[in-house]
């Protein structure tokens, strides 16, 4: 893990994350929108903004600092949860708590951490999050991308995307 302090986009990144959870917060108590439309912004701020920080953000979530901030809040994310996990304003049709994506950050810090460590054990590298636009054998972070790369990303992702019951479960 790199050593470094933060940068001027962890400000950023940290400063839009916390104000787009306050504001969701603030319209809340503050009746400005329908719970409908709160619901559904709880919905896209937990579970898309963890996939931005997966793809987007990932070199940046090796430096301690940065990770201990997130895992920090993540901890706070899950502490909500847990208190208004019951409310009704919360509860989808189907039973379920809109809030329940509030745990997508706390499995991304988990799974990439570990993630990472298990590719540090077998090549002593960084793991790469790939996208579609990286192909295999290509030059990132001054090295060839292997298969392991993508490998280890689709299993990221969809561990983040199907993990979030067993989570759950594991909370309650």
């Amino acid at each position: 893990m790199e050593r470094t302090d933060l940068k001027k986009i962890d400000y950023i990144v940290l400063g839009l994350y916390l104000i787009i959870g306050l504001l969701i917060f603030i319209f809340y108590y503050q009746n400005i929108f329908p719970q409908k439309t709160i619901n559904e912004s709880v919905l896209a701020f937990g579970f898309g903004f963890p996939f931005l920080l997966y793809g987007l953000y990932y070199k940046r979530l090796r430096n301690v600092k940065v990770i201990a901030i997130w895992t920090l809040i993540a901890l706070f994310q899950i502490g909500i949860y847990l208190k208004y996990k019951q409310n009704s304003d919360f509860i989808s049709t189907i039973g379920s708590s809109y809030l329940e994506y509030l745990m997508m950050l706390p499995i991304l810090i988990i799974i990439l951490s570990l993630l990472r460590y298990l590719y540090w054990l077998i090549y002593k590298q960084e793991l790469v999050i790939t996208s579609l636009n990286f192909r295999a054998g290509e030059i990132v972070e001054n090295r060839k991308l292997r298969g392991t790369d993508f490998a280890f990303s689709i299993i990221g992702i969809s561990i983040m995307i199907f993990g979030i019951d067993f989570v759950i479960e594991l909370i309650n």
